[in-house]
């Protein structure tokens, strides 16, 4: 039977036309899986049919050898159509990218793990932004399979957006809703989800309670010295920062989560000292970070800070930090750097990189500690860096390390102290800085500063879910190759692999031929 020529020409259009459409659902539609069944179906239905039409064609003897090379593309179709399905269900990726650029960072990944009640984002945008956004969603659905995800065109589905209060409809917006809980993110970026989904999981926001009144850091200043850039990431993470001053409400408030102390440059009053302690002793918990005071030789800024810090196993030594190994990064002797971090404490279990730590002083973890008091040093320099005694040296640029005198690196310059005094009803927990310099917005910005200090606050206050490495910028990849490297690359490419798949198509030509 002859085949009819004008079927045959639409069955072929139906498999091409059906057959780009699978590739549509695949790559552009991945969410719509009854898409992508129909294309498989009229895929599948348009081969048939231009099988029948041929029908007639099929010689009986290549009957059996036509129907086994049909047997074998359908399964070999099956096959790679369950791998597809899989792969859309369960997507996983590679990121070979320096910075992991297309991965979410580690604290993003375990703030979503972590969240108790069902998510569901719902993309505003039109198709070309959704596009561009699919690579980020499919990186939340990557960490949590069960993540709902839906686009919506907010110009074809007007009154939907509408009920959503989209402000803007040319701009995307992601629908983050978090049990009954929702909130609309702007020009969607991980760092505003990541921060949405920290607010939203959250049922009360951890107060802060920073002591002033003798020269401590403020997070309300915006100067090279202040505390307004680690402000607005603590912010980010649904943390209230207030001021406090102890001799004017001469107690700790009870809604304090914790306080920070940070960097006094005049001695506490009495009564704060017996305040702060007391805190502490009764299951409080605190950031301190104590200065040296050069001006004064190596005085101490805050010897009452010294001998609350003693109480709890930790010295506070009066030397300066001199690490030599700082001028490799342009930067000060005495601007030590701590490339080393515990891999036990939950603080710096996952970090790494450095700290820049200008003007530390040394801290000593006493061998013998109080009980049920656990000191671990989070923080530390390299072994060329020492504590410097001798406040003269540093004056006349003559400091060179002296065995007799000096302290010998690696020194502590971060510690985390962990326990439960007698009769206290609560756990103590606070982090002891060697300097309060590191977080400010001058150094902020260094490597891991701002990581440390985040994560020291998240354990402080018993948020574990924020203890981790916040999202970075993307930074420049640069690939360097040899000469020699570059001409083997250029003659595998051009030359080679193409030689090759000439010579094989010649033999295969030839081999045919012969048959």
């Amino acid at each position: 039977m002859k085949p009819n020529s004008s079927k045959i020409i639409a069955l072929w259009v139906l498999v091409v036309v059906s057959f780009i459409g699978l590739l549509y659902a695949r790559f552009v539609q991945s969410e719509t899986i009854a898409l992508w069944i129909g294309m498989a179906v009229l895929l599948f239905a348009g081969l048939a049919g231009i099988v029948y039409q041929h029908r007639g064609d099929i010689k009986k003897e290549k009957a059996v050898a036509g129907a086994s090379s049909f047997t074998t593309a359908i399964l070999v179709i099956g096959i790679l159509g369950v791998v597809n399905f899989l792969g859309v269900k369960y997507p996983k990726k590679l990121d070979l990218t320096k910075n992991r650029l297309n991965t979410l960072s580690d604290q993003t990944e375990k703030v979503v793990k972590g969240l108790k009640q069902p998510l569901k984002l719902v993309l505003f945008g039109k198709p070309e932004q959704q596009e561009e956004l699919k690579p980020l969603m499919d990186n939340f659905r990557t960490a949590l399979p069960s993540i709902q995800y839906e686009a919506v065109d907010p110009m074809k589905e007007a009154s939907r957006a509408q009920l959503a209060e989209i402000k803007n409809a040319n701009a995307a917006t992601l629908q983050v809703n978090l049990g009954e809980r929702k909130s609309l993110v702007e020009a969607p970026t991980e760092e505003k989800i990541l921060n949405t989904l920290i607010k939203l999981s959250k049922t009360t926001s951890p107060k802060i309670c920073n002591v002033l009144g003798h020269g401590e850091k403020s997070f309300g200043d915006q100067e090279t010295n202040g505390y307004s850039a680690m402000k607005t990431e603590l912010e980010r993470q649904a943390y209230s920062i207030v001021d406090l001053n102890l001799v004017q409400t001469g107690k700790i408030p009870e809604d304090c989560n914790a306080i920070t102390v940070l960097g006094p440059v005049k001695a506490l009053f009495d009564q704060e000292t017996k305040l702060i302690r007391e805190y502490l002793n009764n299951g409080g918990r605190a950031i301190i970070a104590i200065d040296l005071l050069l001006k004064s030789k190596g005085g101490e800024t805050s010897p009452e800070l010294v001998s609350i810090l003693k109480d709890w196993g930790i010295q506070a030594e009066s030397a300066l930090i001199i690490d030599p190994v700082s001028r490799a990064l342009n930067l000060e002797p005495t601007v030590p750097i701590a490339p080393t971090f515990s891999m036990q404490h939950p603080i710096t279990a996952d970090m790494s990189g450095n700290v820049i730590a200008p003007l530390s002083r040394p801290l000593t973890i006493q061998k013998t500690l109080p009980p049920n008091v656990a000191v671990e040093a989070i923080a530390s320099t390299t072994p060329n860096a020492w504590g410097e005694r001798d406040m003269k040296s540093l004056e006349s640029g003559t400091v060179k390390f002296d065995s007799n005198s000096d302290i010998r690196g690696p020194m502590t310059i971060a510690a985390a102290v962990q326990g439960k005094k007698a009769g206290a009803k609560d756990e103590t927990r606070f982090v002891v800085f060697a300097t309060s310099y590191f977080a400010a917005n001058q150094f902020a910005r260094f490597d891991k500063n701002t990581d440390l200090f985040a994560n020291s606050l998240s354990w402080v206050v018993g948020d574990d879910n924020l203890i981790s490495i916040r999202p970075k910028d993307a930074g420049g990849g640069l690939v360097q190759l040899s000469q020699k490297a570059g001409i083997a690359i250029f003659l595998t490419s051009v030359i080679v692999v193409p030689l090759l798949l000439a010579i094989a198509g010649i033999v295969v030509w030839r081999l045919r031929k012969r048959l």
